[in-house]
């Protein structure tokens, strides 16, 4: 019997950055205008505010001041490409954003560079194929989504690009 392994989705938002600055700072981080420091000095976190609301880019930076993650605010809300590192400095994610929902591809990558997993999303929901991929670029497996839930046949493949297996699903259900 196969066994369909879910994948991992990892993505961030700081919609509540305020709260987060005032919580770092209470945690022996200080903050200074629109930037927040490691205890040994370095910058954490730089972002931008205006009137009181996330506006631009905000960054997180490794210890060593190489960006770790960069979001793009606009009016509070999360809006167009949010991107994560390596710490080496390589793309790690990219997720896309429409009025602080996940829209249209993202797209998670190996330290190697190439892709790991590609996501459709439609104002927060996965919708379209969903498919993970080898170190190789070759497709793993692809789950079809609709409005949030598997709709479709899942697919596995071997590195050689065989298929392997195949899983039913309607409406987020597993069909035997």
């Amino acid at each position: 019997m196969n066994t369909l392994r879910l994948f991992p989705l990892r993505y961030v938002s700081f919609a509540g950055v305020i709260f987060f600055v005032a919580s770092l700072t209470a945690f022996g981080q200080r903050s200074d205008g629109n930037k927040v420091y490691y205890e040994s000095g370095e910058v954490h976190y730089e972002y931008g505010l205006e009137r009181g609301v996330l506006k631009g880019i905000t960054k997180e930076y490794y210890k060593d001041g190489k960006v770790r993650f960069e979001w793009s605010y606009q009016e509070g809300m999360l809006q167009g490409t949010s991107k994560e590192y390596y710490a080496d400095g390589k793309l790690k994610a990219e997720w896309n954003y429409a009025d602080g929902k996940l829209q249209g591809t993202s797209t998670l990558y190996y330290a190697n560079g190439a892709k790991k997993y590609v996501m459709e999303y439609d104002q927060g929901a996965k919708n379209g194929w969903t498919k993970e991929y080898y170190e190789s670029g070759q497709v793993k497996n692809e789950w079809p989504f609709k409005r949030g839930r598997v709709d479709g046949v899942v697919k596995g493949y071997t590195e050689g690009g065989d298929l392997i297996a195949e899983w039913n699903y309607s409406n987020g259900n597993y069909n035997d």
